[in-house]
């Protein structure tokens, strides 16, 4: 004890309250978090189809509908190709990688193959909007015009 009544010890003896938290997420707050994310996905969606079909409908009354299908056909298929390349090109390496896995844990081997998958689809994904991007320089080249 100092002569001011004070003993610095006694700031380390106390113990503080322990505070309880409830957990992050609970059963009403994830099924909040579900129904928004639908509701942006869908108002996302509404928004490109409003905008398409606004593009659809100047171009129609002007009498140039074939500028309207024709970027968005090659666009489509232009990215169902590169879907089914690059997820082709990814998903052939996913037995693999479920088989080396599988030696180890048999349960790793199925998580391992479904995460692969989810892999490979997101490849294609990504392949398919790169080469859906280049529809431009895919119609000059099949139509022979520089």
């Amino acid at each position: 004890m100092s002569t001011f009544n004070f003993d610095p010890e006694v700031l380390f003896r106390r113990r503080r309250p322990r505070v309880v938290r409830s957990p992050r997420f609970t059963r009403i707050r994830k099924i909040l978090l579900i129904v928004l994310a639908v509701i942006v996905v869908l108002v996302i969606i509404a928004l490109a189809l409003m905008s398409l079909r606004v593009n659809f409908l100047y171009l129609s009354s002007l009498g140039h509908s074939n500028v309207f299908w024709t970027p968005l056909i090659a666009q489509v298929v232009l990215f169902l190709i590169g879907l089914v390349l690059t997820g082709a090109l990814v998903g052939v390496s996913v037995p693999f990688w479920s088989r080396a896995v599988s030696g180890i844990d048999a349960r790793a081997g199925r998580i391992t193959f479904w995460t692969g998958i989810a892999i490979a689809v997101l490849a294609g994904i990504g392949g398919g909007s790169h080469l859906a991007g280049e529809w431009q320089d895919v119609l000059l080249f099949l139509h022979g015009h520089a």
